[in-house]
């Protein structure tokens, strides 16, 4: 094999490429192209959609050997705008390690025009209490753009003290939202509400959220620690597991 490089095929673990951009601009929309990240691939994103996910059918995932330290790990830094994009429909990203390395980056993946995307088994991980995200995942303002959206077995270790920390920010209506089998554990100082998904004023649509284990810091009375939404929502919510300190409104 030789070195890690864009000017690679990328078609075989012997000549790959180097980075995710370069990997999107070799697939084709909708032909089911897979990106396989290898064990210890590693990037860093400096600016808003400094990855830009935008070919529609796209699988990004961890190559099954790339565990522990080994992981494909994408670090945010520099500016709390760095982000990773999604703006194609039916996008999967799954293996994948992100990492905050600045002060309350507002969000860490965000869906643009992004219909049924599926992220799964990915960790979001602060550095620090001043290294975090304030966001782990995001849609936009447009009502329906995220349909379909599916978070599973995600891992997020919110650190952040100074920001109210929320795995899934809806940002606008939502229909067939599945959220399953993820773990949350916030353990700043800052009140959180709607740890798992915070969508204020927003109605869930055709929601399923089941098994979803959080922790939560969140101390007011009356306050939702699982979920905040606005009416109109339906779907089916059970099996999770909810902590918090004090008497906070489980759902």
């Amino acid at each position: 094999g030789v070195g890690a490089s864009d000017g690679n095929s990328g078609k075989t673990p012997e000549f790959p490429l180097s980075t995710i951009t370069k990997a999107l601009s070799l697939c084709t929309a909708n032909r089911g192209d897979k990106i396989v990240l290898l064990p210890g691939h590693a990037e860093t994103v400096t600016a808003a959609a400094g990855i830009d996910i935008n070919v529609a059918g796209v699988t990004i995932i961890a190559d099954p050997t790339a565990i522990g330290s080994q992981r494909p790990k994408i670090t945010l830094g520099t500016a709390n705008t760095a982000t990773v994009r999604i703006s194609a429909n039916d996008v999967s990203v799954s293996g994948v390690l992100f990492v905050a390395n600045f002060l309350n980056i507002a969000v860490a993946v965000v869906l643009t025009t992004a219909k049924d995307a599926t992220i799964s088994d990915c960790e979001f991980r602060d550095t620090s209490a001043i290294l975090n995200f304030v966001k782990a995942i995001a849609t936009n303002s447009t009502d329906n753009a995220a349909d379909g959206l599916a978070v599973d077995n995600v891992v997020f270790n919110g650190l952040g003290t100074s920001a109210a920390t929320t795995l899934i920010n809806v940002l606008g209506a939502i229909r067939r939202i599945t959220v399953t089998n993820n773990n949350v554990v916030v353990i700043g100082t800052t009140a959180t509400t709607g740890a798992l998904i915070l969508a204020t004023s927003k109605a869930l649509v055709s929601a399923k959220i089941e098994r979803n284990t959080v922790a939560s810091t969140l101390t007011t009375s009356g306050a939702g620690a699982l979920i905040v939404a606005g009416t109109g929502g339906n779907g089916v919510v059970r099996e999770n597991y909810i902590h918090t300190p004090a008497s906070a409104t489980a759902i």
